[in-house]
Formats: C-alpha cells, sequence, structure tokens
C-alpha cells in the first residue's frame, strides 16, 4: 500500500523538470506507506522537497545550486520510482 505516493513523485518529477514548487503545496502532501524502506525514503524526499521549494529565493540567485536541487529531485522520484516496482 502507497496511498498518496503519486502526488509526491509528481510533485518531485515537476521540481526535477524546472518547475518550481509552492511552499504550502509541498507541505500539504500526504502519503500512507507500509513498508518500511519505501516509507523512510518518501519522508526524505518529502522533507527534501519542502527544503526545495523553501530555498527558493536562495536558487533563484544561485543557479549551481538549483541545479543541484533539481537534480536531487530527479534521483528521489526514480529512487521512489524503482521501490515501488520492487527494481531497488
Amino acid at each position: 500500500m502507497a496511498a498518496g505516493i503519486d502526488a509526491l513523485i509528481q510533485a518531485l518529477q515537476r521540481a526535477a523538470s524546472g518547475e518550481n514548487i509552492d511552499i504550502e503545496y509541498a507541505r500539504t502532501l500526504e502519503f500512507d506507506i507500509q513498508d518500511g524502506n519505501l516509507s523512510k525514503a518518501a519522508s526524505r524526499s518529502w522533507s527534501r522537497l519542502v527544503n526545495f521549494a523553501d530555498d527558493i529565493d536562495i536558487r533563484s540567485k544561485d543557479p549551481d545550486y538549483d541545479k543541484q536541487m533539481r537534480e536531487e529531485m530527479e534521483w528521489r522520484w526514480r529512487e521512489l520510482t524503482a521501490l515501488l516496482t520492487g527494481r531497488s
């Protein structure tokens, strides 16, 4: 069971592809995951997504930091997808 994780993965994908994520939206994302490894990865990814959204002012002034954060958002959505499909 991984209720709600799709919205998290979609937000991570949007962030990775260049979109800015609204901090209030990021904070409202919820998921109910029974699998321990997936739950831990989702919680870490959600926390980092909130950081990503909150750091818009820093990222807008520092292209290297923005690139680093967007790359992290990409590997996080890929990790969650792999865990969901049992490929990790």
